[in-house]
């Protein structure tokens, strides 16, 4: 079953649905917090994004799929990262069909999760803090 969150949810119901899921899939193509993979990762879920910044900062190859970029998009002041759509497709395929797989991320991202959500969590905390820019 696929689950497309279109809109709104309470964090009760995003709560059940990373723990009800095999697999996240993160779409986003432009530069964002990546705090979709940090919770994906304390429900013990992997993670398919892209190979971008922050996104492959988190999610890797051997806990997760890092789907190729095949250009980035300058808009205003914001890089759009356009995914190579046959990497994607074949990385939701590879997630759906190798149940083996699959478990074994699941494990390994249960192994690091508290890691990543702590590191990553800290180092932004300490970036906005420490940074004069955002003040």
């Amino acid at each position: 079953m696929v689950n497309v969150i279109g809109g709104w949810l309470d964090r009760a119901s995003v709560i059940q649905l990373y723990c009800k899921s095999d697999v996240v899939v993160i779409p986003s193509l432009n530069k964002s917090f990546s705090l979709p993979i940090i919770e994906s990762f304390a429900a013990g879920k992997p993670v398919i994004s892209l190979n971008a910044l922050p996104m492959n900062e988190l999610n890797s190859n051997e806990y997760g799929w890092l789907v190729k970029v095949r250009q980035s998009k300058i808009v205003g002041d914001h890089e759009y990262f356009i995914p190579d759509i046959d990497d994607f497709v074949g990385k939701i395929i590879d997630a759906v069909e190798d149940n083996e797989k699959r478990i074994l991320y699941s494990k390994k991202v249960s192994e690091i999760r508290w890691k990543y959500h702590y590191q990553f969590t800290y180092k932004i905390f300490d970036y906005l803090i420490t940074d004069k820019n955002m003040l």
